[in-house]
Order: structure tokens, then C-alpha cells, then sequence
């Protein structure tokens, strides 16, 4: 049985392999996923837009923007995210401020929401790299 992905209608632009967090200014709505929010999933990793041959073109090349359906991969799958820093196989992700994936912090008062487990090192930021998704989590910093 092939089920389709969910689906939430995006309230601003979002990226492709980005985290998503629901828009608490707005009913079943989402936006690209703020420093340490509350992920719901990661955006779709194809672009709006359909390919173009013509290298003389740009296109920005979002999933969404305002207003269109966003795909999301959630709880319990396989899915690429974009990488915001370097980081292990097997760290533990959140969001920055630009929906990319981070380490969460070991060290700190601060409680770490973390939205995937990494399957993959990241050796530079804008890598794409494998993570399971699970939104939801949380654990404080302090080791």
C-alpha cells in the first residue's frame, strides 16, 4: 500500500530538506522551522519548479511558497536534510534559524528540541545528508 505524503500548506517561503514547524499565527498552516523550534518533519527535497535545461535561467527553488502544499517526511522516515554545520552519524539534529540541521547541545541550561538522528556525518553546511525523522523530541542540554 503506497501512501502519499502529508501534506501542510506553507505560510511563507520554505526551502527543500529543510525542518518544518507548524505556524502557531496560523491553523494548519507551516513555515521553514526557526532556531530550536518544535519540528514537525523536513520539506520535500524537490523544488516547485520544474527542471530547467536552460543554464542561463535562475530560479530560487523552494518547496513551497506562501500559499502552495509543502510535502513533509515525518515521524519514522528516511528522508535528506540540509546540514547548517558539521556534525557526527548518529548526532541527534535540530533546527538553526534558517531550518537547516545542527547538533543539539550537550552543554547549557537550555532545552534542546531536536527533530532527526543523523545516518550520516556532515562535513560542510549545504551538505544534504540522510536523518530518521523524529519530531517531538526534546532533552535538556546538560550532559
Amino acid at each position: 500500500m503506497i501512501t502519499a505524503p502529508p501534506q501542510l500548506q506553507a505560510n511563507g517561503n520554505i526551502y527543500p530538506s529543510r525542518f518544518v514547524m507548524v505556524d502557531p499565527s496560523d491553523n494548519a498552516k507551516c513555515i521553514q522551522a526557526t532556531a530550536n523550534a518544535k519540528v514537525i518533519g523536513v520539506s520535500q527535497v524537490g523544488t516547485n519548479y520544474p527542471p530547467i535545461t536552460d543554464s542561463s535561467i535562475t530560479v530560487a527553488g523552494y518547496a513551497a511558497i506562501d500559499g502552495q502544499n509543502v510535502e513533509l517526511h515525518t515521524l519514522g522516515q528516511v528522508c535528506h536534510v540540509e546540514a547548517g554545520d558539521v556534525f557526527a552519524a548518529g548526532d541527534y539534529l535540530k533546527s538553526d534559524g534558517d531550518g537547516k540541521a545542527i547538533k543539539i547541545a550537550t552543554t547549557g541550561t537550555t532545552l534542546q528540541r531536536y527533530g532527526a538522528q543523523a545516518l550520516e556525518a556532515a562535513t560542510a553546511a549545504g551538505q544534504k545528508i540522510r536523518c530518521y525523522i523524529m519530531p517531538g523530541s526534546e532533552r535538556p542540554a546538560i550532559a
